[in-house]
């Protein structure tokens, strides 16, 4: 299926899991790929989840691209 849009997909990496379970750490790579499939963004992120009515919510999230500044 070919389509017209950009596409992103992650790599986990790393989990950390609190103690007593209520926060994780999520370490992974990403990659932004342009409808020929060529990449034009990659590069690391991590996110925090926070456990919340039984649920994980990512409360805080960066990343760090691979890509030089143009």
């Amino acid at each position: 299926v070919e389509t017209n849009t950009d596409s992103i997909s992650f790599t986990t990496k790393e989990v950390f899991v609190s103690n007593d379970g209520n926060m994780v750490v999520e370490i992974g790579y990403y990659k932004v790929v342009d409808p020929t499939n060529t990449p034009i963004n990659t590069g690391n992120y991590m996110c925090l989840f926070e456990k919340r009515d039984g649920q994980y919510v990512c409360v805080r999230e960066m990343d760090a691209s691979d890509m030089p500044f143009e």
